[in-house]
């Protein structure tokens, strides 16, 4: 999904659930940074070796924009960040990248960042199912239900680079258990196009997003908007695969 097509659903949700309108009213403007990211990176060759020359003067920028319209805990921690000096903003996007484990803010701050990289990066690159993203290498972020033939195929989202790989509708993305017994879908209003998957053998759980129910809908933001099936799932002893670019 393009940047625009997210950008438009996370407004027209905000319009729908207020419980969720300043998260994505925030993830509007982050989008809109990523965009232009995504868009100037689009002229230069890249690998999987991260070139940080290339991005990181874009750093300060992303800064700003998050200490005007983030959160009041993730605004005081990009002033923190816009404090240091470019070395340790390099050795922050770097260790993400190279999937050392990182506090959770200083996760979204390289995660957001990178995300337009990541993606630029995906759109060449061949895609082969796994539990894993075949580009990358992270979890998925959410699940996706599209028709086919007479019922529906399940893909997965990276939870970085966003690219969608198919996998099996029955088994669990986590440890790939398949008994019948173990995987549940649940549902609730007013959230009919999104399913909560869960897995009883590793106690995980993924939000998939129907696409058979809601052609219009966007994996990535519906995922990030149905925060009361997270609240649910986490009441009920399940966590989550995953969490979203947002931190839920």
């Amino acid at each position: 999904m393009s940047y625009e097509t997210r950008i438009e659903r996370a407004r027209e949700l905000a319009g729908r659930y207020s419980f969720a309108r300043e998260i994505l009213t925030f993830y509007q403007q982050v989008a809109a940074f990523q965009q232009k990211v995504y868009e100037y990176l689009a002229a230069f060759p890249l690998d999987h070796n991260l070139n940080i020359e290339l991005v990181l003067p874009w750093f300060p920028q992303f800064l700003a924009s998050v200490r005007l319209t983030g959160p009041q805990a993730l605004s005081q921690s990009a002033d923190e960040l816009a404090r240091q000096n470019p070395s340790q903003w390099s050795i922050l996007l770097t260790s993400y990248w190279s999937g050392s484990s990182l506090s959770p803010h200083d996760t979204f701050f390289a995660r957001a960042f990178l995300q337009p990289y990541a993606e630029q990066l995906a759109s060449t690159s061949p895609r082969q199912g796994s539990r894993l993203c075949p580009v990358c290498g992270r979890k998925p972020v959410a699940g996706v239900l599209r028709e086919k033939d007479l019922g529906a195929k399940r893909s997965l989202v990276c939870s970085l680079c966003a690219t969608e790989w198919h996998f099996d509708r029955l088994a669990c993305p986590s440890c790939g258990e398949t008994s019948a017994e173990a995987i549940s879908v649940y549902t609730s209003d007013p959230f009919d196009n999104v399913r909560v998957n869960t897995c009883q053998t590793c106690k995980t759980y993924i939000k998939t997003v129907d696409l058979t129910k809601n052609a219009l809908a966007v994996p990535m933001v519906d995922e990030i908007a149905s925060i009361p099936l997270d609240l649910w799932a986490q009441e009920q002893g399940y966590k989550k695969l995953e969490m979203n670019l947002l931190g839920f």
